[in-house]
């Protein structure tokens, strides 16, 4: 089965100071959020293109699955299924 997922996201504008984007990273510091059904069929399609880094690989918590990755500018982009 095959997903198609489109958004289009506007962070901000700028430069983020790279320690600030470390700290981000190292804290799971979530810079926005997007809570999706068909997780794992969404991380496969992810996963194999170049459309952004994976800094967590989907993984299973208490509240359901989730996987992180980040955008050119190393925001952190969260993707929950509950």
């Amino acid at each position: 089965m095959r997903f198609l997922y489109y958004f289009s996201i506007h962070l901000k504008t700028g430069n983020p100071f790279s320690e600030e984007r470390q700290s981000k990273r190292n804290n799971e510091d979530l810079d926005i959020v997007f809570s999706v059904d068909g997780i794992e069929d969404m991380y496969d399609e992810i996963s194999g293109r170049s459309a952004g880094i994976i800094i967590q690989p989907l993984r299973h918590m208490p509240y359901g699955k989730e996987f992180y990755v980040t955008d050119p500018d190393a925001y952190i982009i969260a993707f929950p299924e509950q």
